[in-house]
């Protein structure tokens, strides 16, 4: 089979693009992916027998919805070339983009696409979740990164979603459970970007309240970070931030969680 994967951002901050390159027979299968390099720095992309197409534009993450219009078009004018070709099977990660495509994928690809969701986007607008909803019944199935997501889908569609969490299943054997256990503290690490303010001010205040843990966020600087920042040091307490982009590597011998966003907030809250 022919199968082309959409990834809207670099390979490395889609953790989940993991296991369908895990799963897809790249020996048996022509896999294409387009991905988007927004910060222009290159990656080393691990994976073998599959060809990676990328399109390279600057974007920042967090900034006006209005600022992102020219760079999203160029992206969907690319991929859009792509759709051209025959593909038997069509992989789109993130609503947003379904939704970008939604004609082509109802049209020319009905019950040959995959809809992974990862992020909460428009859902609150009652047309973007109606026309998700029309996604998900016409694709094979949708893959979403936490139950709670299900609430802004169609429950006429459940059969068709499934839960697959962000985690790299690899990345916890190398994790040292004996010095976890001789450590007086507990590190939580929060990887990747942070969007949500308030909830992050929550959980800053949550944990400089136990002294049990410390939260180190890694991953890159953006406008709620530099917030988040001043906001901790206020706070005072175990709240660090080492905005560089890191790999687990073997060795490591602190206890990292991965948080999963909603785990966390629904751990907060009990």
């Amino acid at each position: 089979m022919k199968i082309l994967i959409v990834c809207p951002s670099k390979i490395k901050y889609a953790p989940y693009i993991d296991f369908y390159l895990k799963n897809l027979d790249s020996k048996k299968n022509e896999i294409d992916v387009i991905y988007w390099n927004r910060d222009l720095i290159p990656e080393n992309i691990p994976y073998k027998d599959v060809n990676f197409v990328e399109f390279k534009s600057f974007q920042r993450d967090q900034c006006a919805k209005f600022l992102k219009i020219k760079s999203f078009f160029k992206f969907y004018l690319f991929v859009k070339k792509f759709l051209k070709q025959k593909y038997d099977r069509i992989l789109v990660l993130g609503s947003l983009f379904g939704v970008l495509f939604w004609y082509t994928l109802l049209t020319r690809y009905k019950k040959k696409y995959v809809l992974d969701i990862r992020d909460v986007t428009y859902e609150h607008l009652y047309f973007y979740r109606q026309l998700i909803g029309l996604l998900i019944k016409n694709s094979l199935f949708c893959f979403v990164s936490s139950d709670k997501y299900r609430a802004y889908l169609p429950t006429a569609c459940e059969h068709k979603i499934y839960t697959m969490h962000n985690i790299l299943v690899d990345s916890l054997k190398y994790r040292n459970v004996n010095i976890c256990l001789n450590k007086p503290v507990v590190r939580i690490s929060f990887w990747g970007l942070v969007r949500e303010k308030k909830m992050n001010e929550l959980l800053i205040r949550k944990i400089n309240a136990d002294k049990r843990f410390e939260l180190h966020y890694y991953g890159k600087e953006e406008r709620i970070v530099t917030h988040l920042k001043k906001y901790a040091q206020k706070e005072g307490g175990g709240i660090f931030f080492s905005m560089v982009n890191i790999i687990l590597r073997k060795g490591i011998d602190l206890f990292e969680i991965r948080i999963l966003y909603i785990t966390c907030m629904r751990n907060l809250k009990t």
